[in-house]
């Protein structure tokens, strides 16, 4: 694993600038293997666990009713919008988490432009 993991998600919080809430690197387990938070305070730890826990849940629902492979997940609150998606492989999970007013276009633009470097990180 290289150690550009954490400039790559400092890369994403400059995109996102004023939206960016976190983002995390999530391994199946639940344990995040690299974060950035807007917040000092934020507890990446919990947040990792809770991605993961969704990702699986949707993996599974998509499996039982064979709807195919979970390609990203949204969850979106009066608040904020996050999307997590599988990172290469599907050992990882990536998540972006912004405030409300953030738009997914540019959500999805941004992780679309760093899935591969965050994926190339990670198998280096």
């Amino acid at each position: 694993m290289s150690d550009n993991l954490p400039s790559i998600l400092r890369e994403v919080r400059a995109d996102l600038g004023d939206y960016f809430l976190s983002s995390d690197i999530v391994g199946l387990d639940g344990i995040s293997i690299s974060g950035e938070a807007a917040e000092p305070g934020f507890n990446t730890e919990l947040a990792a666990a809770h991605i993961a826990m969704i990702m699986k849940l949707a993996e599974r629902v998509s499996g039982n009713l064979k709807l195919g492979r979970v390609t990203e997940n949204q969850l979106t609150t009066n608040e904020l919008i996050a999307l997590s998606r599988p990172l290469g492989d599907g050992s990882f999970y990536w998540s972006v988490v912004a405030k409300g007013e953030a738009t997914y276009g540019l959500m999805r633009a941004v992780m679309d432009q760093y899935d591969l470097r965050l994926w190339g990180a990670i198998s280096a």
